[in-house]
């Protein structure tokens, strides 16, 4: 135990020295985009496409200078891929994100993220427990950040899928590319927040295209039900595009984010069409 409490602090001292790592695994790397006032209110900025997306990506980077314009102090991750591990490493990554965060002070901390990324905000949001799996953390992470909670105090899903078990029936073979079928042993009810929603979920705000085919009608209705079944604080806000604000307009897609700021900032839901994020009728 003492040997491996040592090994453990070697780690953390080999990454906080690095200074732009949050965990210490080498993917799990960031940047941030701060307010021009200090804050003590956070968001932990997720990207999509876990198999070979990064936080370099346009859509990902305009959220964290968008949320920091705003007051909201944006760090902006990476994480471990599906095709270098297997969940629930890229989870486990973000929930140490989150801790880590907490650990500088920050003492309001959401997560906020597109399409995969959005899963693993929603994931967040519902999981109030560390996800313990020595399988996918040979360099024990789930230690890090001792006495800070893991669970983000709000979420921005935007074209997260909330089912992955729909999703995988829905692009059948195409699911591969998510790194499913997952590994023998993993079942796909793990992956989908849907099973994690209770009455304690955190706020969250859900910005969803009506004409995302990753995330069909149906799929939708049956994350808002759980949502109101649980009484969970929640605000959803239709656009007229596709997955990830895909087809609409620039100006719309900065309204999108105004509602999603707004939201993370005060936690009240505002009726659906609020404002010019839903997009021009085609």
């Amino acid at each position: 135990m003492r040997s491996s409490l040592f090994a453990l602090a070697l780690v953390a001292l080999s990454f906080s020295a690095q200074g732009r790592t949050y965990g210490p695994y080498p993917d799990e790397t960031y940047t941030e985009c701060k307010p021009a006032k200090p804050t003590r209110q956070a968001i932990i900025l997720i990207h999509g496409n876990w198999t070979s997306g990064s936080n370099r990506q346009a859509n990902i980077i305009q959220l964290c200078n968008a949320f920091a314009a705003k007051g909201i102090h944006a760090f902006n991750i990476n994480y471990r891929l599906i095709y270098t591990t297997h969940w629930p490493a890229m989870f486990q990554d973000i929930q140490t994100a989150i801790r880590w965060v907490r650990s500088r002070g920050f003492t309001k901390v959401g997560v906020g993220g597109t399409s995969a990324g959005g899963t693993l905000s929603l994931m967040a949001g519902a999981v109030q427990a560390n996800n313990v799996s020595p399988s996918t953390d040979p360099l024990s992470e789930v230690l890090l950040y001792p006495g800070f909670s893991p669970k983000a105090d709000f979420v921005v899903s935007m074209s997260g899928p909330p089912d992955m078990a729909g999703f995988i029936r829905l692009r059948g073979a195409d699911a591969v590319l998510l790194g499913i079928p997952l590994p023998r042993g993993i079942a796909e009810a793990s992956v989908s927040p849907l099973t994690y929603v209770t009455g304690a979920m955190a706020p969250t705000i859900i910005l969803q295209g009506l004409k995302d085919p990753n995330i069909p009608n149906w799929m939708m209705d049956e994350l808002l039900t759980v949502l109101k079944d649980k009484g969970v604080v929640y605000q959803v806000q239709y656009y007229r595009g596709g997955h990830v604000f895909l087809g609409l307009p620039a100006e719309n897609v900065s309204a999108c984010t105004d509602e999603a700021i707004e939201f993370a900032k005060f936690l009240k839901p505002r009726p659906n069409n609020y404002g010019k994020c839903e997009g021009p009728v085609q």
